[in-house]
């Protein structure tokens, strides 16, 4: 059986995955969105319904906590990196605080290009918070890619709920 916090770390995933890589459509709750998307065989979309985020109980305060993101701003970088423009170029456009968290051995992410990208960042003055992980390869959160290193996915996974609890707290 997982922890509760491995499953959170699964769900928050899972979310953040669908959040930046699927276009919103406005005209639609989020929770409705995904199960849309999910039946008609959306990836992302499916890995937040298999995380059973949408399941989890609810209180009377939040009753449907992740339509309380159905007005969250698109990661413009990652929407960008989809249509091939490289995240550095579409910098600029950046409005929302950004995490990165990378690995020092990352093989398809080099290190210069992301401190490349850091610079550029604090050039541009953007509130984006890097944190690197030593000896860590690409995909050292995802359990099962060929990168996975528990302890560096550990420490991400901490510090990315540090930044969630510092950008949306928690209200109620």
């Amino acid at each position: 059986m997982r922890s509760s916090e491995d499953l959170a770390a699964r769900q928050l995933e899972a979310l953040s995955a669908f959040l930046a890589f699927t276009p919103r459509d406005p005209t639609l709750p989020l929770s409705e969105q995904i199960a849309r998307n999910a039946a008609a065989g959306d990836i992302w979309a499916r890995r937040v319904v298999n995380s059973r985020i949408l399941e989890s109980p609810q209180t009377p305060q939040s009753a449907d906590p992740v339509d309380d993101l159905a007005n969250a701003p698109v990661p413009s970088i990652a929407v960008a990196a989809q249509s091939g423009a490289e995240p550095y170029d579409v910098a600029g456009g950046v409005n929302i605080p950004m995490l990165i968290l990378h690995g020092t051995e990352d093989e398809r992410a080099p290190m210069a290009d992301m401190c490349r990208m850091q610079a550029r960042m604090r050039h541009l003055g953007k509130d984006c918070t890097f944190v690197f992980y030593d000896g860590a390869r690409h995909g050292f959160a995802v359990r099962t890619h060929p990168g996975y290193a528990e302890d560096a996915a550990k420490q991400s996974f901490d510090e990315a709920k540090r930044f969630l609890a510092r950008y949306l707290p928690v209200t109620g």
